[in-house]
Protein backbone atom coordinates (compact mmCIF):
# COMPACT_ATOMS: atom_id res chain seq x y z
CA UNK A 1 0.00 0.00 0.00
CA UNK A 2 1.88 2.94 -0.78
CA UNK A 3 1.03 5.85 1.49
CA UNK A 4 -0.61 8.79 1.65
CA UNK A 5 0.40 11.98 -0.17
CA UNK A 6 -0.46 14.27 2.27
CA UNK A 7 1.35 12.32 5.57
CA UNK A 8 4.21 15.22 5.14
CA UNK A 9 7.45 14.62 7.18
CA UNK A 10 10.65 15.04 6.34
CA UNK A 11 14.01 13.54 7.10
CA UNK A 12 17.30 14.51 5.87
CA UNK A 13 19.75 12.16 7.86
CA UNK A 14 18.99 8.60 7.66
CA UNK A 15 21.39 7.52 10.18
CA UNK A 16 19.99 10.13 12.90
CA UNK A 17 16.52 8.92 12.65
CA UNK A 18 17.74 5.74 13.75
CA UNK A 19 19.30 7.53 16.82
CA UNK A 20 16.23 9.93 17.41
CA UNK A 21 13.67 7.05 17.23
CA UNK A 22 15.09 5.56 20.40
CA UNK A 23 14.75 8.44 21.92
CA UNK A 24 11.57 7.23 23.31
CA UNK A 25 12.62 4.43 25.24
CA UNK A 26 12.34 4.08 29.36
CA UNK A 27 15.29 6.17 30.80
CA UNK A 28 19.05 5.93 31.53
CA UNK A 29 21.06 7.96 33.96
CA UNK A 30 22.17 11.93 33.00
CA UNK A 31 23.35 14.59 34.97
CA UNK A 32 23.12 18.43 34.37
CA UNK A 33 25.41 21.21 34.62
CA UNK A 34 25.19 24.92 33.61
CA UNK A 35 21.57 24.39 33.83
CA UNK A 36 19.36 27.81 32.57
CA UNK A 37 15.31 27.40 32.59
CA UNK A 38 12.61 29.80 32.13
CA UNK A 39 9.08 28.22 31.93
CA UNK A 40 6.16 29.69 32.01
CA UNK A 41 2.08 28.23 31.17
CA UNK A 42 -0.36 31.08 29.90
CA UNK A 43 -3.43 30.11 32.55
CA UNK A 44 -6.94 31.18 32.41
CA UNK A 45 -7.83 34.84 34.07
CA UNK A 46 -10.59 32.76 35.89
CA UNK A 47 -8.81 29.67 36.95
CA UNK A 48 -8.93 29.35 40.66
CA UNK A 49 -6.41 27.41 42.91
CA UNK A 50 -8.95 25.45 44.79
CA UNK A 51 -9.46 22.68 41.93
CA UNK A 52 -5.67 22.01 40.84
CA UNK A 53 -4.83 21.62 44.89
CA UNK A 54 -7.72 18.99 45.17
CA UNK A 55 -7.27 17.48 42.61
CA UNK A 56 -3.41 17.22 42.85
CA UNK A 57 -4.23 15.03 46.48
CA UNK A 58 -3.73 12.20 44.95
CA UNK A 59 -3.16 10.04 41.68
CA UNK A 60 -5.20 7.04 41.52
CA UNK A 61 -8.63 5.01 43.23
CA UNK A 62 -12.19 5.10 44.28
CA UNK A 63 -11.13 7.92 46.55
CA UNK A 64 -9.57 10.29 44.17
CA UNK A 65 -12.16 9.57 41.98
CA UNK A 66 -14.86 10.17 44.66
CA UNK A 67 -13.30 13.36 45.57
CA UNK A 68 -13.64 14.76 42.15
CA UNK A 69 -17.14 13.22 41.33
CA UNK A 70 -18.29 16.68 40.24
CA UNK A 71 -15.96 18.09 38.68
CA UNK A 72 -15.70 17.83 34.80
CA UNK A 73 -12.94 16.75 32.98
CA UNK A 74 -12.12 20.57 31.89
CA UNK A 75 -11.95 21.21 35.91
CA UNK A 76 -10.24 18.15 36.69
CA UNK A 77 -7.43 19.03 34.99
CA UNK A 78 -7.11 22.91 35.04
CA UNK A 79 -5.49 23.47 31.74
CA UNK A 80 -4.16 26.34 29.84
CA UNK A 81 -5.28 27.52 26.81
CA UNK A 82 -1.44 27.40 25.46
CA UNK A 83 1.31 25.65 26.74
CA UNK A 84 4.44 27.74 27.27
CA UNK A 85 8.15 27.11 27.78
CA UNK A 86 11.44 27.83 27.01
CA UNK A 87 14.32 26.00 28.36
CA UNK A 88 17.79 24.59 27.91
CA UNK A 89 19.74 21.80 29.66
CA UNK A 90 23.32 21.36 28.86
CA UNK A 91 23.67 17.36 29.41
CA UNK A 92 25.96 14.65 29.92
CA UNK A 93 26.70 10.84 29.80
CA UNK A 94 29.15 8.73 30.91
CA UNK A 95 29.15 7.12 27.23
CA UNK A 96 29.52 10.12 25.41
CA UNK A 97 32.21 10.38 22.99
CA UNK A 98 32.94 14.09 23.90
CA UNK A 99 33.08 14.40 27.38
CA UNK A 100 34.53 17.86 27.20
CA UNK A 101 31.47 19.47 25.83
CA UNK A 102 27.44 18.50 27.13
CA UNK A 103 24.95 17.74 24.69
CA UNK A 104 22.89 21.31 24.08
CA UNK A 105 18.95 20.41 24.34
CA UNK A 106 16.53 23.49 24.15
CA UNK A 107 12.99 22.71 24.87
CA UNK A 108 10.19 25.61 23.48
CA UNK A 109 6.94 25.57 23.14
CA UNK A 110 4.09 28.13 22.11
CA UNK A 111 1.27 25.23 21.47
CA UNK A 112 -2.33 24.84 21.60
CA UNK A 113 -3.85 22.55 24.43
CA UNK A 114 -7.15 20.32 23.76
CA UNK A 115 -9.44 19.29 26.48
CA UNK A 116 -12.21 17.47 25.75
CA UNK A 117 -15.23 19.40 26.86
CA UNK A 118 -16.88 16.47 28.67
CA UNK A 119 -18.16 15.67 32.46
CA UNK A 120 -15.76 12.43 32.39
CA UNK A 121 -13.61 9.96 30.94
CA UNK A 122 -14.27 6.24 31.26
CA UNK A 123 -12.05 2.84 30.73
CA UNK A 124 -13.32 1.25 27.32
CA UNK A 125 -12.86 -2.18 26.32
CA UNK A 126 -11.00 -1.70 22.15
CA UNK A 127 -10.75 -4.86 20.83
CA UNK A 128 -10.31 -5.58 16.67
CA UNK A 129 -13.08 -5.72 15.14
CA UNK A 130 -14.30 -8.38 13.06
CA UNK A 131 -14.34 -7.48 8.81
CA UNK A 132 -17.19 -8.99 6.25
CA UNK A 133 -17.09 -9.37 2.58
CA UNK A 134 -20.38 -7.13 2.18
CA UNK A 135 -18.33 -4.91 4.30
CA UNK A 136 -15.74 -4.67 1.36
CA UNK A 137 -18.05 -4.44 -1.12
CA UNK A 138 -20.41 -1.41 0.21
CA UNK A 139 -17.01 0.59 0.33
CA UNK A 140 -16.22 -0.35 -3.38
CA UNK A 141 -19.63 0.64 -4.10
CA UNK A 142 -19.24 4.03 -2.05
CA UNK A 143 -15.91 4.74 -3.49
CA UNK A 144 -17.58 4.21 -7.35
CA UNK A 145 -20.21 6.44 -6.37
CA UNK A 146 -23.01 4.97 -8.78
CA UNK A 147 -20.49 4.72 -11.65
CA UNK A 148 -20.32 1.11 -13.42
CA UNK A 149 -18.29 -1.30 -11.39
CA UNK A 150 -15.95 -4.24 -12.79
CA UNK A 151 -14.22 -6.64 -10.18
CA UNK A 152 -11.57 -9.04 -10.35
CA UNK A 153 -9.83 -10.45 -7.35
CA UNK A 154 -7.78 -12.81 -5.31
CA UNK A 155 -9.16 -15.09 -2.33
CA UNK A 156 -6.22 -16.41 0.01
CA UNK A 157 -6.03 -17.52 3.61
CA UNK A 158 -4.26 -16.11 6.62
CA UNK A 159 -4.00 -17.11 10.17
CA UNK A 160 -7.67 -17.87 10.56
CA UNK A 161 -9.13 -14.94 8.19
CA UNK A 162 -9.27 -14.33 4.48
CA UNK A 163 -7.08 -11.77 2.50
CA UNK A 164 -8.61 -10.56 -0.65
CA UNK A 165 -6.95 -8.62 -3.12
CA UNK A 166 -7.98 -7.43 -6.61
CA UNK A 167 -8.52 -5.06 -9.09
CA UNK A 168 -11.95 -3.36 -9.92
CA UNK A 169 -13.05 0.24 -12.48
CA UNK A 170 -15.72 2.52 -11.41
CA UNK A 171 -16.44 3.71 -14.89
CA UNK A 172 -13.13 4.60 -16.45
CA UNK A 173 -10.89 5.03 -13.04
CA UNK A 174 -8.94 1.89 -12.13
CA UNK A 175 -8.21 0.78 -8.75
CA UNK A 176 -6.09 -1.86 -6.57
CA UNK A 177 -7.61 -2.93 -3.77
CA UNK A 178 -7.18 -5.11 -0.27
CA UNK A 179 -8.96 -5.91 2.46
CA UNK A 180 -8.44 -8.50 5.25
CA UNK A 181 -11.60 -9.68 7.18
CA UNK A 182 -12.59 -12.16 9.17
CA UNK A 183 -12.32 -12.65 13.05
CA UNK A 184 -10.59 -9.77 14.50
CA UNK A 185 -9.84 -8.96 11.04
CA UNK A 186 -11.04 -5.66 9.34
CA UNK A 187 -8.37 -3.67 7.08
CA UNK A 188 -9.55 -2.00 3.88
CA UNK A 189 -7.47 0.19 0.90
CA UNK A 190 -7.65 1.15 -2.16
CA UNK A 191 -5.77 3.36 -4.69
CA UNK A 192 -5.93 4.45 -8.69
CA UNK A 193 -3.74 1.65 -10.38
CA UNK A 194 -1.74 3.97 -12.43
CA UNK A 195 0.27 0.43 -13.42
CA UNK A 196 -2.76 -0.69 -15.82
CA UNK A 197 -2.14 2.17 -18.01
CA UNK A 198 2.10 2.92 -17.58
CA UNK A 199 2.53 0.65 -20.77
CA UNK A 200 0.66 3.12 -23.02
CA UNK A 201 0.52 6.53 -21.19
CA UNK A 202 3.58 8.51 -21.23
CA UNK A 203 2.50 11.25 -18.80
CA UNK A 204 0.93 9.52 -15.95
CA UNK A 205 0.42 12.44 -14.00
CA UNK A 206 -1.47 14.72 -16.50
CA UNK A 207 -3.64 11.19 -17.56
CA UNK A 208 -4.20 10.91 -14.17
CA UNK A 209 -5.60 14.37 -13.68
CA UNK A 210 -7.43 14.24 -16.74
CA UNK A 211 -9.20 11.43 -15.69
CA UNK A 212 -10.79 12.58 -12.45
CA UNK A 213 -11.38 16.04 -13.72
CA UNK A 214 -13.91 14.26 -16.33
CA UNK A 215 -16.09 13.45 -13.12
CA UNK A 216 -15.52 16.26 -11.35
CA UNK A 217 -18.60 19.27 -10.81
CA UNK A 218 -16.90 22.38 -10.96
CA UNK A 219 -13.67 22.12 -9.74
CA UNK A 220 -14.87 19.15 -7.14
CA UNK A 221 -13.46 20.41 -4.43
CA UNK A 222 -14.38 18.46 -1.01
CA UNK A 223 -15.15 20.33 2.36
CA UNK A 224 -14.83 18.24 6.10
CA UNK A 225 -18.43 17.63 6.39
CA UNK A 226 -19.03 16.24 3.33
CA UNK A 227 -15.52 13.86 3.89
CA UNK A 228 -17.44 12.80 6.83
CA UNK A 229 -20.90 11.99 4.97
CA UNK A 230 -18.65 10.00 2.62
CA UNK A 231 -17.86 7.71 5.65
CA UNK A 232 -21.36 7.64 6.96
CA UNK A 233 -22.49 6.18 3.76
CA UNK A 234 -20.24 3.02 3.78
CA UNK A 235 -20.81 2.28 7.01
CA UNK A 236 -18.09 4.42 9.31
CA UNK A 237 -19.52 6.39 11.66
CA UNK A 238 -18.42 7.75 15.13
CA UNK A 239 -14.66 9.32 13.72
CA UNK A 240 -13.84 12.91 13.65
CA UNK A 241 -11.28 14.88 11.33
CA UNK A 242 -7.63 15.63 12.99
CA UNK A 243 -5.81 16.79 10.17
CA UNK A 244 -6.71 17.31 6.62
CA UNK A 245 -5.11 19.33 3.40
CA UNK A 246 -6.48 20.86 0.27
CA UNK A 247 -4.92 21.32 -3.12
CA UNK A 248 -4.28 20.07 -6.50
CA UNK A 249 -3.63 17.43 -8.77
CA UNK A 250 -0.86 18.16 -10.90
CA UNK A 251 -0.43 18.23 -14.71
CA UNK A 252 1.69 19.28 -17.13
CA UNK A 253 4.45 19.81 -14.06
CA UNK A 254 1.99 22.61 -12.46
CA UNK A 255 -1.07 22.87 -10.28
CA UNK A 256 -4.33 21.65 -12.24
CA UNK A 257 -7.75 22.99 -12.41
CA UNK A 258 -8.62 19.38 -10.15
CA UNK A 259 -8.89 20.05 -6.32
CA UNK A 260 -7.14 17.33 -4.22
CA UNK A 261 -8.83 17.44 -1.12
CA UNK A 262 -7.51 14.98 1.83
CA UNK A 263 -8.07 13.92 5.31
CA UNK A 264 -7.35 12.22 8.31
CA UNK A 265 -9.63 10.79 10.81
CA UNK A 266 -10.01 9.71 14.50
CA UNK A 267 -12.55 7.52 16.40
CA UNK A 268 -14.55 10.02 18.99
CA UNK A 269 -15.83 7.93 21.87
CA UNK A 270 -18.47 9.38 24.20
CA UNK A 271 -16.85 12.89 22.87
CA UNK A 272 -13.14 11.78 23.55
CA UNK A 273 -10.76 11.20 20.64
CA UNK A 274 -8.62 8.47 20.52
CA UNK A 275 -5.77 10.69 19.54
CA UNK A 276 -4.19 10.22 16.29
CA UNK A 277 -0.33 9.94 15.86
CA UNK A 278 1.86 9.09 12.59
CA UNK A 279 2.66 5.47 13.65
CA UNK A 280 4.97 4.61 10.86
CA UNK A 281 7.17 7.08 12.83
CA UNK A 282 7.44 5.27 16.16
CA UNK A 283 11.01 4.04 17.18
CA UNK A 284 9.72 0.32 16.71
CA UNK A 285 6.78 -0.37 13.99
CA UNK A 286 6.85 -4.45 14.80
CA UNK A 287 7.91 -6.64 17.34
CA UNK A 288 8.84 -3.64 19.46
CA UNK A 289 9.60 -5.43 22.78
CA UNK A 290 11.80 -8.22 21.17
CA UNK A 291 13.70 -5.36 19.70
CA UNK A 292 14.06 -3.58 23.06
CA UNK A 293 14.46 -5.71 25.50
CA UNK A 294 16.03 -8.82 23.35
CA UNK A 295 13.62 -11.01 24.72
CA UNK A 296 13.27 -14.21 21.54
CA UNK A 297 10.18 -15.74 23.35
CA UNK A 298 8.34 -12.45 23.91
CA UNK A 299 8.34 -12.01 20.04
CA UNK A 300 7.39 -15.40 19.27
CA UNK A 301 3.92 -14.96 17.26
CA UNK A 302 1.68 -11.26 16.69
CA UNK A 303 1.60 -10.30 20.15
CA UNK A 304 4.40 -7.57 20.11
CA UNK A 305 2.80 -5.99 17.37
CA UNK A 306 0.65 -3.35 18.81
CA UNK A 307 -1.38 -1.15 15.23
CA UNK A 308 -3.71 0.90 16.22
CA UNK A 309 -6.90 1.96 13.84
CA UNK A 310 -6.24 4.19 10.93
CA UNK A 311 -8.46 5.92 8.88
CA UNK A 312 -7.61 8.50 5.79
CA UNK A 313 -8.77 9.27 2.39
CA UNK A 314 -8.05 11.57 -0.61
CA UNK A 315 -10.61 12.61 -3.07
CA UNK A 316 -9.62 13.94 -6.42
CA UNK A 317 -12.25 15.89 -8.19
CA UNK A 318 -14.75 14.62 -5.32
CA UNK A 319 -13.99 11.13 -6.46
CA UNK A 320 -12.13 8.97 -3.99
CA UNK A 321 -8.29 8.20 -5.39
CA UNK A 322 -6.56 6.76 -1.99
CA UNK A 323 -8.88 5.06 0.44
CA UNK A 324 -7.27 3.56 3.43
CA UNK A 325 -8.79 2.13 6.43
CA UNK A 326 -6.85 -0.30 9.03
CA UNK A 327 -7.56 -2.61 12.12
CA UNK A 328 -11.34 -1.24 13.01
CA UNK A 329 -11.88 -1.68 16.23
CA UNK A 330 -15.47 -2.70 18.03
CA UNK A 331 -15.66 -0.32 21.35
CA UNK A 332 -17.69 -1.04 24.38
CA UNK A 333 -18.51 -0.43 27.88
CA UNK A 334 -15.38 -1.76 30.17
CA UNK A 335 -16.00 0.51 33.75
CA UNK A 336 -18.24 3.22 34.83
CA UNK A 337 -15.98 4.87 37.33
CA UNK A 338 -14.84 8.33 36.66
CA UNK A 339 -11.03 8.13 36.31
CA UNK A 340 -8.77 11.09 38.58
CA UNK A 341 -6.94 12.66 36.17
CA UNK A 342 -3.74 15.02 37.39
CA UNK A 343 -3.92 18.67 37.04
CA UNK A 344 -1.92 19.69 33.63
CA UNK A 345 -0.02 21.85 35.92
CA UNK A 346 1.49 18.27 37.27
CA UNK A 347 1.69 16.83 33.89
CA UNK A 348 3.60 19.40 32.16
CA UNK A 349 6.52 19.59 35.25
CA UNK A 350 6.41 15.57 34.53
CA UNK A 351 6.53 16.10 30.39
CA UNK A 352 9.68 18.88 31.53
CA UNK A 353 11.69 16.91 33.70
CA UNK A 354 11.23 13.32 31.34
CA UNK A 355 12.03 14.78 27.95
CA UNK A 356 15.60 15.42 29.02
CA UNK A 357 16.29 12.28 30.68
CA UNK A 358 14.86 10.54 27.72
CA UNK A 359 17.54 12.50 25.62
CA UNK A 360 20.32 11.39 27.03
CA UNK A 361 18.61 7.87 26.79
CA UNK A 362 18.66 8.24 23.20
CA UNK A 363 22.38 9.88 23.27
CA UNK A 364 23.88 6.99 25.20
CA UNK A 365 22.21 3.99 22.72
CA UNK A 366 23.11 6.08 20.08
CA UNK A 367 27.11 5.74 20.99
CA UNK A 368 26.33 2.14 21.37
CA UNK A 369 24.58 1.28 18.27
CA UNK A 370 26.84 3.60 15.71
CA UNK A 371 30.57 2.71 15.80
CA UNK A 372 33.50 2.12 13.96
CA UNK A 373 35.92 -0.95 14.38
CA UNK A 374 37.76 0.42 16.89
CA UNK A 375 34.52 0.90 19.14
CA UNK A 376 34.51 4.53 18.80
CA UNK A 377 31.26 6.70 18.18
CA UNK A 378 30.94 7.57 14.09
CA UNK A 379 28.85 10.47 15.08
CA UNK A 380 28.41 13.21 18.60
CA UNK A 381 25.40 14.76 18.66
CA UNK A 382 26.06 18.46 19.85
CA UNK A 383 22.77 19.91 20.30
CA UNK A 384 18.91 19.09 19.57
CA UNK A 385 16.41 22.16 19.40
CA UNK A 386 13.00 20.75 20.14
CA UNK A 387 9.72 22.25 19.72
CA UNK A 388 6.11 21.20 21.17
CA UNK A 389 3.41 22.04 18.71
CA UNK A 390 0.20 20.81 20.14
CA UNK A 391 -0.80 18.96 23.43
CA UNK A 392 -3.89 16.82 24.00
CA UNK A 393 -5.93 15.08 25.82
CA UNK A 394 -7.89 12.29 24.69
CA UNK A 395 -7.53 7.95 24.61
CA UNK A 396 -4.85 5.75 23.85
CA UNK A 397 -5.82 2.14 23.20
CA UNK A 398 -3.49 0.63 25.89
CA UNK A 399 -2.86 -3.49 25.00
CA UNK A 400 -4.95 -5.69 28.02
CA UNK A 401 -2.74 -8.64 29.54
CA UNK A 402 -0.25 -8.14 26.45
CA UNK A 403 -2.72 -9.40 24.05
CA UNK A 404 -2.38 -8.13 20.64
CA UNK A 405 -6.24 -8.23 19.77
CA UNK A 406 -7.82 -6.84 22.88
CA UNK A 407 -7.22 -3.46 24.16
CA UNK A 408 -8.19 -0.93 27.28
CA UNK A 409 -8.93 2.82 26.09
CA UNK A 410 -7.03 5.08 28.93
CA UNK A 411 -6.49 8.47 28.90
CA UNK A 412 -3.58 10.32 27.60
CA UNK A 413 -1.52 13.59 27.20
CA UNK A 414 0.14 13.44 24.04
CA UNK A 415 3.08 16.12 23.41
CA UNK A 416 3.75 16.87 19.39
CA UNK A 417 6.04 17.96 18.43
CA UNK A 418 9.17 18.99 15.42
CA UNK A 419 13.13 18.65 16.28
CA UNK A 420 16.20 19.99 14.40
CA UNK A 421 19.98 18.22 15.68
CA UNK A 422 23.15 19.47 14.40
CA UNK A 423 25.68 16.70 14.73
CA UNK A 424 29.40 16.17 14.65
CA UNK A 425 31.26 13.58 12.62
CA UNK A 426 34.89 12.69 11.68
CA UNK A 427 34.08 13.98 8.43
CA UNK A 428 32.51 17.45 9.40
CA UNK A 429 29.68 18.79 10.74
CA UNK A 430 25.83 17.50 9.55
CA UNK A 431 22.39 18.63 10.55
CA UNK A 432 19.16 16.67 10.94
CA UNK A 433 16.05 17.50 11.09
CA UNK A 434 12.23 15.81 11.70
CA UNK A 435 9.45 17.58 10.85
CA UNK A 436 6.10 15.54 11.00
CA UNK A 437 2.42 16.31 11.91
CA UNK A 438 0.88 14.16 14.58
CA UNK A 439 3.96 12.62 15.88
CA UNK A 440 4.40 12.18 19.88
CA UNK A 441 7.44 13.43 21.32
CA UNK A 442 6.30 11.84 24.54
CA UNK A 443 2.90 10.61 25.74
CA UNK A 444 2.16 10.14 29.38
CA UNK A 445 -1.41 8.33 31.38
CA UNK A 446 -3.37 11.42 32.31
CA UNK A 447 -3.93 9.56 35.55
CA UNK A 448 -0.47 9.30 36.90
CA UNK A 449 2.31 10.66 34.45
CA UNK A 450 3.53 7.15 33.79
CA UNK A 451 5.07 7.27 30.84
CA UNK A 452 3.62 5.11 27.85
CA UNK A 453 5.75 3.28 25.47
CA UNK A 454 3.22 3.12 22.53
CA UNK A 455 5.08 1.08 20.02
CA UNK A 456 5.00 -1.34 22.81
CA UNK A 457 0.91 -0.81 23.71
CA UNK A 458 1.77 0.20 27.36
Amino acid sequence: MVPLSYRRWHMKTKKFYMIISIFFLAGAGMSGCGKMVKSAVVAEENAGKENATDASEGTKGKEASSRNALKTVPEQVQAPEIYETSRIEYLRSASREDKSSPLEFTLTAEAPVEVPQVDSILLKKADKASGTKEMAEQMIRGIAAGKEIKISEEFSQENGGQSVRGNFTAGEIPYTYACNIGENRKSFSCLTDLSQVADTVEDLESWQAELFEKYAVDTGKVTGEEALEFLEGIGLQGFQICSEYHDTLPRDGKNGPVARDGFTFERVVDGVPVNYITESLLPVYEGGAASVNGDEAAAEGEDQIWMQEELSIEFAGGTVRIFQYRDGLEISDLSDEKQFLLPFEEIRDIFERTVALQMMTEENRYSQTYADMSGVSIYNVDSVDMTVTKVKLGYMRQRDNLSNKKGVLIPVWDFYGVWIAELTSRSGVASSSMEAEDFPILTLDARDGTVIQRFLGY
